[in-house]
């Protein structure tokens, strides 16, 4: 058995599965940006059940969210537009407007450092110029 909750705009925001069901409030959940891009996936443990109401109010998912952020595991985040800082100085990525600049796997929201991340460059046309792997 899966349940869904979809935020105010109709997008998923939480689901549930079987397994994470008989965990308790265990839930995967998907953030966007101001786009609609989604910017990170995950799984968490919520303080409380999720409901309708609480996911179709902006306040009350980001209450939710928040209150259970340093439970989140099994991340993946995705950013746009931004140059990842610590590589500028050896990569130059370019051509990032509107594209994917990085991607990272995250084990545990406490974590220092990703687990696997990969990082990407564009030529004029919008075609990959390079991309980096790196865990």
């Amino acid at each position: 058995m899966r349940k869904f909750w979809y935020d105010r705009l109709g997008r998923l925001a939480i689901s549930q599965n079987a397994q994470q069901l008989t965990q308790g409030n265990v839930y995967s959940y998907t953030l966007y940006d101001s786009l609609g891009r989604i910017t990170q996936v995950g799984q968490l443990t919520g303080g409380s059940v999720m409901t309708d109401p609480t996911a179709k109010s902006t306040t009350s998912l980001q209450n939710w969210l928040n209150a259970a952020a340093n439970s989140r595991n099994q991340i993946t985040q995705t950013v746009y537009d931004q140059a990842y800082p610590a590589i500028t100085d050896s990569l130059n990525q370019s051509n990032l407007r509107n594209r994917v600049s990085y991607t990272q796997v995250i084990n545990q929201a406490l974590d220092t450092y990703p687990a696997t991340a990969t990082y990407y460059s564009y030529d004029v046309q919008g075609n990959v110029d390079w991309k980096f792997h790196g865990s």
